[in-house]
């Protein structure tokens, strides 16, 4: 085989070696290109993810801290509710000790006015013991001097009739106008006699000035006269 003939045989190997090459070449670049777009596809997939993930981590994060601030809220609540029962306690008790306070005071108030019912009513009997003391003295004299026309418990030789002096006296002021009554107690040490007019009570003094009687039984400011008719009752002339 002459040269020629070598040189044509080699160039043609160089073309299938080179033509070989450009083949390979070109399906690496096509594998490279179709590993890339994959590559690429699996990295934007994984971006995706990612920031998928990382919202769902910030969203997380910001309901644990919800409930980090809900955990806090219950507890000042807690707190809140275990004050107030403890104010609805002490409000209860302070309830209880005034609710107590107030009967027992209710119960003082009643005792002492009942006392002091007491003690007038006493007084009054001890008063209409005395006036009928005095009644039974004045029947015995009477009885004892059926010649005198008069009583005086004096040295005087002029002695009224018994008719005034009974008269004078006004044993427990009895009188009658319309229906009512009107009766003198006396009451404590002030000169002052409870009298019933028109079924209500009243106080008056010596000078027969009419008081009213307040509720703790003491005498109120005067509200007229005790007044003495032509036919011998006596009844309120109100100032």
């Amino acid at each position: 085989m002459n040269i020629v003939d070598f040189k044509s045989e080699l160039d043609n190997l160089t073309t299938q070696l080179l033509n070989e090459h450009m083949k390979l070449e070109t399906m690496y670049l096509r594998e490279r290109k179709v590993n890339t777009e994959h590559i690429t596809t699996i990295n934007s997939k994984n971006t995706s993810i990612c920031e998928t993930l990382q919202s769902k981590v910030d969203r997380i994060n910001a309901l644990e801290k919800e409930v980090i601030g809900y955990k806090s809220r219950e507890e000042e609540l807690n707190n809140n509710i275990d004050n107030l029962k403890q104010q609805i306690k002490l409000l209860q008790e302070e309830t209880e000790e005034i609710n107590k306070f107030d009967i027992i005071r209710g119960q003082a108030k009643e005792i002492s006015a009942k006392d002091k019912e007491i003690e007038r009513l006493t007084k009054t009997i001890v008063r209409m013991k005395e006036l009928s003391d005095v009644k039974q003295n004045i029947s015995l004299e009477v009885s004892e001097t059926k010649d005198i026309v008069g009583w005086s418990p004096t040295s005087n030789h002029t002695p009224s009739p018994i008719e005034p002096v009974l008269s004078e006296l006004h044993l427990s002021e009895a009188s009658t106008d319309d229906n009512d009554n009107e009766n003198d107690d006396n009451d404590d040490n002030d000169d002052l006699f409870v009298i019933s007019y028109r079924k209500k009570r009243y106080y008056r003094d010596n000078d027969n000035k009419v008081y009213s009687i307040e509720d703790n039984e003491e005498a109120g400011p005067c509200i007229g006269n005790w007044v003495k008719q032509n036919n011998g009752k006596s009844k309120l002339v109100k100032s």
